[in-house]
């Protein structure tokens, strides 16, 4: 529960149920999730509504490939969210393949990809969404960990008004943890 700056209320409630599976070299998920959410600025017309979320996943592990740890998965997301005020749905749909790699000299590979679908509510128009991300990690043993990581999201394309884009690339540093000397 909240309050809005003009001192109007919004609250948010959310229920969940999700089931896990790992065996051997296996590993997957299946999900479901409710949310309702009532937003009383601009007399909640545009904000007020249930989502439903449902998400699966499933993975493999290899280990002792050549000295490397190799992880691949795929995980698929379907989101619906209802307006109260009968401004109809927003559906998002996601698919998200993750592949990951650790050599303890090596250091730590991750790399994904995701693309989606989100449907405009007031023209009913879909829109896509797309991102790729490659991020590198070396341990540097008691001093932490140097990393360089690329993303590059598009975001909402097929309509010039809300279209974005955004590419970054850098170089990250993680001091020791948890009092490491």
């Amino acid at each position: 529960d909240g309050e809005n700056s003009d001192c109007t209320g919004n609250t948010a409630e959310a229920g969940a149920l999700t089931f896990g599976y790992t065996q051997d070299v296996w590993f997957g998920n299946l999900g479901w999730q409710r949310s309702t959410v009532q937003n009383d600025a601009a007399g909640g017309l545009a904000t007020s509504g249930d989502v439903d979320t449902v998400s699966a996943g499933l993975g493999r592990r290899w280990d002792a490939l050549a000295g490397w740890a190799l992880d691949a998965s795929l995980h698929g997301s379907s989101q619906v969210q209802s307006f109260d005020n009968g401004g109809g749905e927003s559906d998002i749909t996601a698919w998200t393949l993750s592949l990951a790699g650790e050599h303890e000299r090596l250091g730590r590979i991750d790399l994904s990809a995701m693309t989606g679908q989100v449907t405009n509510p007031l023209t009913n128009e879909t829109l896509d969404q797309e991102s790729l991300q490659a991020d590198y990690a070396h341990g540097l043993g008691k001093y932490g960990e140097l990393g360089l990581y690329w993303h590059d999201v598009t975001d909402l394309s097929g309509d010039s008004g809300l279209e974005s884009s955004d590419r970054t690339w850098g170089l990250k540093y993680s001091g020791p943890c948890c009092g490491a000397r």
